[in-house]
């Protein structure tokens, strides 16, 4: 008997929360290809919040990494 009550309360929670995951992702962003601009405008923003040999976050780290151009010697 409890276990056709929890059956019967758990199956709408559910699947109500697998329909409103699916609604949620269908309104994100797909991943835009930044400008030139805009590269250099957040390398730039990444730039000021670091001093010297201070450590990058993971986050600043991969975009450098992703859209920097390297300095050949």
């Amino acid at each position: 008997m409890l276990k056709k009550i929890m059956r019967m309360a758990l199956t709408p929670l559910l699947v109500m929360g697998l329909t409103l995951s699916g609604v949620g992702m269908a309104f994100t962003a797909p991943e835009e290809e930044l400008s030139d601009l805009q590269i250099r405008e957040k390398l730039d923003e990444i730039n000021s919040r670091y001093e010297v040999g201070e450590e990058f976050s993971e986050e600043d780290a991969r975009f450098v990494m992703e859209h920097a151009t390297p300095i050949s010697k």
